[in-house]
């Protein structure tokens, strides 16, 4: 079945995010600005790779969010994913106060999903730069 296919494929894909994510969290927190851009930059390789490795299931994954009966399952993974990019983010800074983590992990997950897809379909040189822009504008 289709559906079922697809559903596997994107569970895969979005059940890498969280381990991914949790890994940046158990290393020592930064200490002063540089160490944080540099986590930042980490955290970026670490889930760019996620959107490299598997670029040809981007067209699914854009797929399964348009279909009603599977976006459940994506919503269940984007609750995951922006919950861990708060709690990253409160890692980096512990006065973080959890309502500005969760919309700011939100503002994470969002942005850097909609400029992965576009770096995807362009080079990787256009990929790699747009990434760069978001990094910057953190």
């Amino acid at each position: 079945n289709k559906e079922a296919i697809l559903l596997d494929l994107a569970r895969r894909w979005l059940s890498s995010f969280p381990e991914v994510i949790a890994r940046r969290i158990e290393v020592a927190p930064p200490t002063n600005r540089e160490e944080f851009r540099q986590e930042v930059r980490k955290l970026f390789i670490d889930t760019s790779k996620l959107y490299l490795d598997n670029a040809s299931l981007m067209p699914v994954i854009e797929a399964i969010s348009g279909n009603a009966d599977l976006r459940p399952i994506q919503n269940e993974y984007d609750d995951q994913i922006i919950a861990l990019y708060a709690a990253w983010l409160q890692h980096v800074n512990p006065a973080l106060e959890d309502k500005v983590a969760s919309r700011l992990g939100l503002l994470m997950m969002e942005v850097g999903h909609a400029c992965r897809l576009v770096g995807l379909k362009r080079d990787r040189k256009t990929y790699d730069l747009i990434e760069d822009d978001v990094e910057v504008m953190w």
